[in-house]
């Protein structure tokens, strides 16, 4: 979990923190640039006998390796 400030730069006060939740950031942003990449749904869905859905092996790598790209840059940028 990282904390960031909310600058008001009308008011020129810090506003509130808020809590952003690095694995979800950096889930939501590989799904689109999964999704941005691979267009067409077949391509990065498949349907498991069970009826549950999950990604094709190709689109789980491509969203792996984004997620770290992500997750790593997302990091970098928390203030110590």
């Amino acid at each position: 979990m990282i904390y960031v400030l909310k600058w008001d730069f009308i008011t020129n006060k810090m506003e509130e923190f808020k809590l952003i939740n690095v694995l979800e950031l950096a889930s939501e942003l590989s799904e689109m640039k999964v999704r941005e990449v691979m267009v067409n749904f077949s391509d990065i869905y498949i349907e498991d006998v069970d009826g549950s859905t999950r990604y094709t092996e190709k689109a789980q790598d491509l969203f792996n390796e984004w997620y770290d790209v992500y997750s790593e840059l997302i990091e970098s940028l928390t203030l110590n």
